[in-house]
């Protein structure tokens, strides 16, 4: 495993992990629009933002509306790759 790799493994344990979080807590109190919403956007939220569909975007912003712990997740995902895009301390 290269080491570049080991941020974006644990984004996705994270945003994995968050997502089965909201969706039991929305299934357990009766709120079926929230479990709805989160049926199915593992796709949208582990695709960066720009690679997506303008439908799809519209989709990845009502979900993040609704959370705000999946709103933050992916602002970090966002800000990742340019980490590694930076060639000095300066930069960073």
């Amino acid at each position: 495993m290269r080491f570049k790799e080991v941020p974006f493994i644990i984004f996705l344990v994270t945003t994995s992990f968050i997502r089965i979080r909201l969706a039991n807590y929305y299934r357990e109190h009766v709120d079926e629009a929230g479990y709805q919403l989160l049926k199915g956007s593992r796709f949208l939220l582990l695709t960066r933002n720009s690679r997506l569909s303008e439908e799809k975007k519209i989709r990845l912003d009502s979900i993040l509306n609704y959370y705000s712990e999946l709103n933050k997740a992916n602002e970090l995902k966002e800000l990742l790759p340019e980490v590694y895009e930076v060639n000095t301390k300066a930069e960073a």
